[in-house]
């Protein structure tokens, strides 16, 4: 608890330093809080993503395994003494009843946490209760060790290779997308552990096992837990810079979390372990633990009373939005349009009829300014149908976090667009995030990938190109050519929301520049989707493909921002200013989607 009470007040003395923004700030003082009353496993489940790129700036993510760790030393010795006076009652043996309770928490352990991963991967990544099933494994190991259990001799060597073979592929092959700990990944790592110290026990000069007992390994783990306190606080403080590679800031970062590990483990672990002697504990103890009880609370509360002072939550100026010259309204009653299952319409221009449906994903919606601007020129009205996640594909399911609805949700739209007899659509805008359904990881870091799948069980499976592009050929027949269609290709996705990029530029005294985003990584993660648009589009007489890249981008810099204000309002969703300017690159074609133009 000591050293745990020194790095978070020293990473809370150095938050100022660093461009932490107000809302991230009193995060870090309500986590330090958390940290203080050892509940901060359950405080990161309100929204942390561990594995989340937004995550790596959270300076005291790392004491969520403290949480669990003393949740466990609250629970385990409660739990295991009540056993033990039970089955002396019951005159059963202890070991036994240890045993098989063991057995019976791993197996409720283990459902709870293969429920959780499917319905809150938060609480199952953070909980005590999905990772009692690990603690449980240890416990039955120890209670076997001191029953004299030994691994036959014959078995040592290869169960060490096995475990360290477990625990390697653990930390080179896991990636932040895996539902970690998950059905079976959790297994890996803590059966690899489990198999190294079983094959260590008597089997002292065994070559790996003389690996692990050298000086070099032995001081790493003496250090060990004054290195992970320290590790984290600076590498995510650090990250918060934009300076510098990620790599070399990392490892600056652990060599300094290293080199003050040292007088942390010499001069303050040592000092109170050494306090721990029979004589000291049988007078003190009571006071010591009152004491520590009384010194985390104290703690707590100046901690959450430092996320609500203007000393340290640091007042930032405001960044201008900007906004378009274009007057922006947003969307009208209606009784033209029916109440779809999945989809929520959106009508925007004059009239209640809409001549024009703006169809897609999320990135649909965010064109119900420039559905409006058309639709206004034009005299008439047009419809926004738009399902996050759904991109407008026929056949097409998608495999996400969302219930499986987009197949449906997409046959019931095209469904009532052809059934429009007396007032037709006349033509559509197909707009999504085109190039987030491939499966390689955005800019951002987001932590789910969607996957393009077929609706139907029976066709052979297939490639992310392969599925856009027949889905899309398939909606464009029913499309096309009795209306005009246009395609938006994909805009330029960010590293970082572009409000919280210049505002901690500001605040670091960094240049704005330094939130753009080279163009040839654009270009790189939407190429083989701009393949497949451009390929479907030329195939149609009726359609039309326009790319907003050169709208955003120059020759070699893509920005999310511009002198009249921002365009995005997070890292891919445009402003209504990005939308003008979207508009004012590509009029003329919305226009020709409504019938102006050749």
């Amino acid at each position: 608890m000591p050293p745990l009470l020194l790095v978070t007040a020293v990473t809370l003395a150095l938050a100022p330093l660093f461009p932490l923004l107000p809302l991230e700030a009193r995060e870090l003082a309500n986590s330090a809080a958390a940290t203080a009353a050892m509940i901060s496993n359950y405080y990161f489940t309100r929204g942390t993503e561990y594995f989340a790129a937004r995550s790596e700036i959270v300076p005291l993510l790392h004491t969520w395994s403290l949480g669990v760790e003393e949740q466990y030393y609250l629970l385990a010795p409660a739990f295991v003494g009540g056993l033990v006076v039970l089955s002396t009652r019951r005159k059963w043996r202890s070991v036994h009843a240890l045993l098989v309770a063991g057995v019976l928490v791993i197996a409720g352990s283990y459902v709870l946490l293969a429920i959780l991963t499917k319905t809150d991967h938060r609480l199952a990544f953070f909980s005590i209760l999905s990772r009692a099933w690990q603690f449980s494994v240890g416990g039955m190991l120890a209670i076997a060790v001191l029953k004299g259990a030994v691994v036959p001799a014959r078995l040592r060597t290869p169960l060490s290779i096995i475990g360290a073979f477990a625990v390697a592929a653990s930390i080179f092959y896991f990636d932040p997308h895996m539902n970690y700990p998950g059905f079976l990944a959790g297994c890996l790592p803590t059966i690899g552990a489990l198999l190294l110290i079983v094959s260590g026990l008597g089997n002292e000069d065994a070559p790996l096992m003389r690996i692990l007992a050298s000086r070099p390994a032995v001081t790493i783990g003496v250090l060990s837990y004054s290195w992970y306190l320290w590790h984290w606080p600076l590498t995510a403080l650090g990250r918060t810079l934009f300076f510098a590679q990620d790599l070399w800031r990392d490892v600056t970062a652990s060599g300094a979390a290293l080199a003050l590990s040292v007088p942390t483990y010499l001069f303050l672990e040592q000092p109170m372990k050494r306090l721990r002697r029979p004589e000291i504990m049988r007078q003190f103890s009571g006071r010591i633990v009152l004491g520590g009880i009384a010194g985390s609370a104290a703690f707590a509360i100046i901690a959450l009373v430092l996320g609500r002072s203007p000393l340290f939550v640091p007042r930032v100026s405001a960044i201008e939005m900007g906004t378009p010259f274009r007057p922006v309204s947003g969307c009208q009653a209606n009784n033209t349009t029916p109440k779809f299952r999945y989809v929520q319409p959106c009508l925007v221009g004059s009239g209640d009829l809409p001549k024009v449906a703006f169809w897609g994903d999320s990135h649909a919606l965010m064109l119900v300014p420039v559905a409006g601007w058309a639709a206004g020129a034009a005299g008439t009205a047009a419809v926004i149908l738009g399902k996050t996640s759904c991109p407008p594909l026929l056949g097409v399911e998608v495999d996400f976090f969302v219930t499986r609805t987009c197949a449906a949700s997409n046959d019931e739209l095209l469904q009532w667009l052809q059934q429009q007899q007396a007032h037709p659509i006349t033509g559509v805008v197909l707009m999504a995030r085109w190039a987030l359904y491939s499966g390689r990881d955005s800019p951002a870091g987001d932590l789910e990938l969607p996957r393009l799948l077929w609706r139907d069980g029976d066709r052979p499976g297939a490639g992310y190109a392969e599925i856009l592009e027949r889905g899309l050929t398939d909606m464009l027949k029913q499309l096309s050519p009795s209306r005009r269609v246009l395609i938006v290709a994909p805009v330029p996705e960010f590293q970082h929301a572009a409000a919280d990029c210049l505002t901690r530029a500001q605040m670091a005294g960094y240049p704005r520049e330094t939130c753009a985003i080279d163009r040839r990584r654009v270009e790189q993660r939407r190429r083989e989707a701009i393949e497949v648009l451009t390929r479907v589009a030329a195939a149609f007489q009726n359609v039309r493909l326009i790319d907003p890249l050169d709208v955003f981008c120059d020759r070699s810099m893509c920005s999310p921002f511009g002198a009249a204000g921002i365009f995005y309002v997070d890292t891919d969703h445009l402003t209504a200013l990005g939308d003008e300017l979207l508009y004012r690159r590509f009029e003329s074609d919305f226009l020709w989607v409504f019938g102006i133009g050749k």
